[in-house]
């Protein structure tokens, strides 16, 4: 029977990597979360931005036609 037997030293070096793994992917899906949020919400500024101006720009044309 061939069983490998890990020594304490080497059992909790590759525990320090799993959690130092773990940890940076749960650091780097946080900051893809905030920053997914923070373009939504620009994109969300930006199509009320515009939809103001042509909202605008309709009126302003409305109102240029019927002055005649």
């Amino acid at each position: 029977m061939n069983t490998q037997v890990i020594s304490t030293d080497e059992g909790d070096r590759l525990l320090n990597i799993t959690i130092l793994i773990a940890a940076s992917m749960s650091l780097a899906i946080t900051f893809l979360v905030l920053a997914l949020v923070r373009e939504i919400r620009l994109r969300r500024g930006l199509q009320q931005l515009l939809a103001k101006l042509l909202a605008h720009w309709r009126n302003q044309n409305a109102n240029d036609h019927t002055v005649d």
